[in-house]
């Protein structure tokens, strides 16, 4: 079994925000991925840019604060939006794929409990499908890193996304970081 760290790319901030991509990463939270981070084996790694338009058609929404703060983003991040956008697909196909991909999950992981797994919660119900994950197996990456950090008496050294803003690097980096905090919480 294994862990998944899940990010989401959206269009707002709200629960029923659009999304435009999800990355899933499987990992051992006591592994070390820190050494192939740039290089993650593509087998334990899931990215897929998600249609706005089926997104809306299933009754999420766009912020427009939210689509000037991507304009103000960097150029990597916004042509990787843009590219992604060209290949996107239908918001329940890329449910489907998230849910196969992460049927053997043991724990999933976000950074923070109410945003990305909150918005992922609502696509699933606003497309009647049931979640791959079970709710007592999200976990949360903030409060593990505030924990290391205590018993640290330092804040822990966050791994830099290779893009900040991509979902599947998010993960990437996040996975990383949980894996520090397991080593420095001797779990």
């Amino acid at each position: 079994m294994y862990h998944a760290m899940i990010d989401i790319e959206t269009l707002g901030r709200s629960t029923d925000a659009v999304i435009t991509s999800i990355g899933a990463f499987k990992f051992n939270p006591n592994g070390n991925d820190g050494s192939t981070l740039p290089t993650a084996a593509m087998d334990r790694c899931f990215h897929k840019y998600v249609s706005p338009e089926s997104c809306i058609r299933a009754g999420m929404v766009m912020d427009p604060a939210t689509i000037m703060w991507w304009m103000e983003q960097s150029a990597e991040a916004r042509a990787l939006l843009v590219k992604g956008y060209k290949s996107s697909i239908e918001l329940r196909i890329a449910l489907y794929d998230l849910n196969v991909f992460l049927q053997d999950a043991k724990q999933v992981w976000a950074h923070g409990t109410t945003f990305d797994i909150g918005i992922l919660n609502t696509a699933h119900t606003l497309l009647s499908r049931g979640t791959p994950w079970h709710y007592r197996d999200i976990r949360d990456t903030r409060t593990l890193t505030d924990l290391a950090e205590t018993k640290s008496g330092s804040p822990i050294l966050r791994t830099e996304p290779i893009v900040l803003h991509d979902a599947l690097y998010d993960c990437i980096a996040q996975a990383v970081d949980v894996q520090q905090c397991y080593r420095i919480l001797d779990i």
